[in-house]
């Protein structure tokens, strides 16, 4: 079989075989139902495994450092968010579950502190913004550095 699959036409039709199988296979709610429950509890058992863990944990900072890859993780979430809030029902779901999350978020009164806090900084960056355009200065983006200067 090593040769077999070592020839890259063979290999490519076996793909192509496999994947017609597990879509037909799929398409079966009972089988589908199965194979996810069998694939979350391997995932558990898995995941209890502390060496298993780590290992994963570096597996996933080693790719999330990859540019390319970082790059190909955000253009696809990006996509799959478009199409799933293109749908209406999906939509509204997920903003009737924002709102619930506001709300339960804002009846602490820690987080209603915080937020409060910020709105005011952001109030307060936004008006000397505003001054300084009014005033024709130009406005700087970046925070000044406090860092000595080094002299020449």
């Amino acid at each position: 079989m090593k040769r077999l699959h070592a020839n890259p036409e063979f290999a490519a039709k076996q793909a192509v075989r496999a994947s017609e199988r597990m879509k037909r296979l799929h398409a079966d709610p009972e089988f589908a139902e199965r194979q996810s429950a069998a694939s979350s509890e391997r995932m558990k058992r898995l995941n209890a495994d502390p060496e298993f863990a780590a290992a994963s944990s570096e597996r996933m900072k080693r790719l999330h450092a990859d540019p390319k890859f970082a790059a190909k993780q955000a253009a696809d979430a990006s996509a799959r968010m478009k199409r799933l809030h293109a749908d209406p029902e999906f939509a509204a779901r997920q903003a009737a579950r924002a709102s619930e999350c506001m709300k339960r978020l804002h009846a602490n009164p820690e987080f209603a502190a915080r937020q409060a806090a910020g709105a005011s900084e952001r109030m307060k960056r936004m008006n000397a913004e505003r001054r300084l355009q009014r005033s024709g200065l130009s406005y700087v983006s970046q925070p000044i550095s406090r860092a000595p200067l080094l002299e020449a």
